[in-house]
């Protein structure tokens, strides 16, 4: 948040014209940020478009390989710990999560479009408090019918996947647990 503040505050540089009030100002001068300058916590300032789409794109790709690495790296540690079956489980449990996490339908990125564009206007933030709303609402709606779904899938997952005993037990407590969240998680979404 401390960078977004110090976007409103004005910047101190060198001035490039004489001093004219007998040195009191020793040569400074104050100049508002443009609004295609962003400075982050470290006072490193992104000046254009191209910087900050390089900056997110390798935080992309150091963000994925992380969680590439990780994933290759918990494979060896389930099955030695846990056997072939609770991989088998887990790696089925963890694609129908994915697949129903795609009920977003792209809506994040329009979200996320429309509330950099609504921060621009100069309308007192009711544009971006409209988006704001509205994204809020919807997540609100998707999170209880992920939860939902995710209950159901829950009561038939035995069947689903054969589990048997107390990967079976597990596998649906896991579940419920993902359902709860999604509904404890609400207030804090968008």
């Amino acid at each position: 948040m401390r960078w977004l503040q110090s976007l409103q505050q004005p910047v101190v540089t060198p001035a490039a014209k004489p001093d004219l009030d007998g040195g009191a100002s020793q040569g400074l001068h104050r100049e508002r940020r443009s609004a295609e300058q962003r400075v982050l916590p470290n006072n490193t300032v992104l000046t254009n478009r191209t910087d900050r789409a390089a900056a997110g794109f390798v935080t992309s790709v150091i963000q994925l390989s992380i969680v590439a690495v990780l994933q290759i790296a918990l494979v060896p540690v389930i099955m030695r710990k846990a056997g072939h079956e609770t991989l088998g489980a887990y790696a089925a449990l963890t694609q129908m999560l994915l697949m129903l996490s795609l009920m977003d339908l792209g809506f994040g990125l329009a979200a996320s479009r429309f509330l950099g564009q609504a921060f621009g206007c100069e309308d007192g933030g009711r544009r971006f408090a409209n988006v704001l709303a509205t994204s809020r609402r919807f997540y609100a709606h998707v999170n209880v019918l992920y939860a939902a779904l995710v209950a159901l899938l829950a009561q038939h997952v035995t069947r689903l996947l054969s589990l048997h005993g107390a990967l079976a037990i597990q596998a649906q407590l896991a579940m419920y647990a993902i359902a709860a969240w999604a509904i404890v998680r609400i207030p804090f979404a968008a």
